[in-house]
């Protein structure tokens, strides 16, 4: 029987093309993560009466796109283990083959969120400013201590940003302030939630981050207003886009 001898470069030419659709993962991703379109998700099922436990993925570097608790829409529900079957992740959210969808509806420590919004809220507080208050240095999301710092440093002409958290029923949301040492001010809204695209942004704001990130000029003069004068409920905050309750 005569036996063929493979080269070398036909032999690795072979092994690509078997690993046709095969994706390397990360060292950062457990093996437990499953690959899902340009992701690799992970998900528990320990506390089913409160939800899963997430963490996405992204596929070329392993980055972390989203970790925290994550449940049903509609029922706010967990999913059990052997009903895990993902079928695409899309906006934050991950849909299952059977139709449900898990909404992200509260960040874990790994969660990138609010790293990226101070980081966003900073570079604008920082433009043109030679330093900027942390107005969450006492160790506060909100409430007086946050929106004091804020006025105080708006009158005195000193750059300055500070970030709240905001729980909804199927989404968080962060929302911060921030403004440098010429004037300029700015509301930043993140949420987990897609926002897709809005219609009639404030002019001149911006949409990032796939849609989850809003930054909006403040009008000048700029005035800061709690979110309890406008809306007229508590639990901190600040806006300068609209006139006080009358």
């Amino acid at each position: 029987m005569k036996i063929c001898q493979i080269g070398p470069t036909v032999f690795f030419a072979l092994i690509l093309l078997g690993c046709q659709g095969c994706s390397s993962r990360p060292p950062n991703v457990p093996p437990s993560a499953l690959h899902v379109e340009n992701t690799f998700i992970v998900c528990s099922a320990d506390s089913p009466s409160i939800g899963n436990h997430c963490t996405i993925y992204g596929q070329d570097t392993g980055e972390i796109l989203a970790d925290g608790l994550f449940v049903t829409v509609g029922t706010h529900t967990s999913v059990d283990k052997g009903e895990l079957h993902y079928a695409t992740v899309g906006h934050g959210m991950i849909y299952l083959t059977d139709g449900r969808v898990l909404v992200h509806v509260r960040p874990a420590g790994r969660d990138p969120s609010r790293k990226k919004m101070i980081t966003r809220l900073e570079a604008l507080a920082m433009n043109g400013s030679s330093q900027a208050i942390d107005c969450n240095q006492g160790g506060t999301d909100a409430g007086n201590g946050l929106a004091d710092c804020a006025r105080r440093s708006l009158a005195g002409g000193r750059a300055f940003y500070g970030i709240y958290y905001k729980q909804g029923d199927e989404s968080f949301e962060f929302e911060g302030i921030a403004a440098n040492e010429a004037g300029e001010a700015y509301e930043v809204h993140y949420g987990s939630a897609w926002v897709g695209e809005r219609d009639n942004l404030p002019k001149g704001s911006t949409l990032l981050d796939n849609g989850h990130t809003l930054v909006i000029p403040c009008p000048k003069p700029v005035t800061l207003y709690g979110n309890d004068e406008v809306y007229g409920y508590f639990g901190g905050g600040l806006t300068c886009r609209f006139l006080p309750r009358e």
